[in-house]
């Protein structure tokens, strides 16, 4: 908390209470306090006002009480922010010196804001939560009932998770080990890296899919295998929302309205522009648009952790800009701003090209390992997989990629670390490497395998499940869409 220091202009505030109990047997004093503030409330620059109101109850069991309290509040010369001293530490002494409820003044004007006693930031009336404050919006509520505040306090605002794949046909190794193994974990209580007590929603980017170019009948396989896979990796969808991006209207409707109010500028600087720019002869405005329809994904479902990738956070970043922008021009908490969750995930390298990602546009079939390759396939690629003449087995990617990513893609299918594959592996010739290797990802894909062949081959059933999902995510998106459409006046009559 920032304290002005400049030319101080000292002064000082005593408030006395003086609170009378009447029980049922005896009447009783029972407590008088004095209380001495030291303030500094004005420099050169300027500074406005200084409000505290600190209330004591007695304890509901006694029969009768009376209450009184006095505040004040300190006006300085000249009008600018607000300058606090240390509120909390008082508080959370007068709570223990008294062993009573404390009705706490939320202070905020224009750039500040403060909960006495270190509680999150939350706007309230009338003793009931009525949405966040975010800083840079005044809170113009600041007498409170202490049982509101507390049952408002009492209820965590909720995890939601959110994320998506782009609609490209069955997943390769490198997606399952980097992203899709990750979603099934977190909404898996017995997993250890499962998000607790969380709302989940897993989509199919599909819209994402059409800033290339795209053959209506292959985008249609890709999208279906696409959907497959996602839950053949193991997302439950009694456990969360699966659905597919094009069916849920909200999603084109909220990039609209944000790419209204999302700059050009933060978009020339995405590094993914530039680089798949660079790699056609006329980029689309789709291309060039598709993180604010990134956003609008996320934004819709007040989601507060989006699983990112590396190469994701600059988009999260913008996510997170857009969102604030609006809250502060139309005075409101309309968006959550969601942060990154971290999950381990290993970085699958091209088996023909190990200083490149593994990647569906690689044209070389052999660079990839997907996800309904068949044993034979999967030893075939393996076999083919570039290496190094040198003996042994060691990690070191700078060194030997090769290798390295043989022995990562082992690691992260077997949950242990490079380094421990690699030493006990150290012995072996690259012949006996692959082999060992091959056996561990047909073993470890085999599961996905055969529930992949059954999402595939039971299309009516796939398709109800993406209905319930389109039905669970329109019914949160919509009601998103339409809070933003009313700030910013498109509701006219509601």
């Amino acid at each position: 908390m920032r304290v002005c220091v400049y030319c101080a202009l000292f002064q000082s505030v005593c408030v006395f209470s003086l609170c009378f109990s009447v029980s049922l047997l005896s009447l009783s004093l029972s407590l008088s306090l004095s209380l001495s503030l030291s303030l500094s409330l004005f420099d050169t620059c300027g500074s406005c006002a200084f409000l505290l109101f600190i209330s004591l109850f007695l304890k509901p069991t006694i029969s009768f009480s009376l209450f009184l309290s006095l505040f004040l509040s300190l006006s300085a010369l000249s009008l600018c922010s607000l300058s606090l001293l240390s509120l909390s530490a008082l508080a959370h002494l007068l709570l223990h010196l008294l062993e009573r409820e404390c009705v706490y003044a939320c202070v905020c004007v224009r750039s500040s804001i403060m909960v006495v006693g270190g509680w999150r930031q939350m706007a309230v009336r009338g003793g009931q939560a009525v949405g966040r404050c975010q800083q840079g919006r005044g809170l113009r509520w600041t007498l409170v009932q202490a049982g509101g505040l507390q049952e408002a306090m009492s209820k965590p605002e909720p995890t939601i998770v959110m994320s998506g794949i782009q609609a490209t046909g069955i997943p390769h190794l490198g997606n399952y080990l980097g992203a899709l193994r990750n979603w099934a974990q977190v909404q898996d209580p017995a997993s250890p890296n499962a998000v607790k007590d969380a709302q989940f929603y897993f989509s199919v980017m599909d819209l994402h899919s059409l800033t290339v170019p795209q053959e209506p009948q292959q985008l249609r396989s890709n999208i279906r295998d696409t959907l497959a896979a996602v839950l053949a990796v193991g997302i439950d969808p009694e456990r969360c929302v699966f659905f597919q991006q094009s069916q849920v209207a909200a999603h084109t409707r909220m990039a609209w309205l944000l790419a209204c109010h999302t700059p050009s500028g933060e978009l020339n600087r995405m590094t993914q522009w530039k680089s798949k720019a660079s790699q056609q002869k006329t980029p689309s405005l789709g291309l060039y648009a598709y993180p604010v329809l990134m956003a609008a994904d996320v934004l819709l479902y007040n989601t507060t952790h989006v699983p990112v990738g590396e190469d994701q956070l600059q988009h999260l970043e913008l996510t997170r800009t857009i969102a604030g922008s609006m809250n502060n021009r139309y005075d409101s908490q309309l968006f959550v701003l969601p942060q990154p969750l971290l999950t381990p995930a290993a970085r699958i390298r091209s088996l023909r090209n190990p200083t490149a990602k593994m990647s569906k546009s690689d044209r070389s079939v052999h660079s990839r390992i997907e996800l309904h390759d068949d044993p034979d396939t999967i030893r075939d690629k393996l076999r083919r997989a570039v290496t190094d003449s040198l003996p042994g087995v060691s990690f070191d990617f700078q060194e030997r990629p090769g290798v390295s990513n043989l022995v990562a893609i082992h690691a992260a299918l077997s949950d242990r670390s490079p380094e421990e594959v690699a030493s006990e592996l150290a012995h072996l010739d690259m012949a006996a490497l692959k082999q060992e290797v091959t056996d561990v990802v047909i073993e470890g894909l085999r599961p996905v395998r055969e529930r992949l062949e059954y999402w595939r081959s039971h299309p009516a059933e796939l398709e109800a499940v993406l209905d319930r999902g389109r039905v669970r995510a329109a019914a949160t998106a919509d009601a998103t869409v339409q809070r933003f459409e009313k700030a910013l006046g498109l509701q006219v009559f509601s």
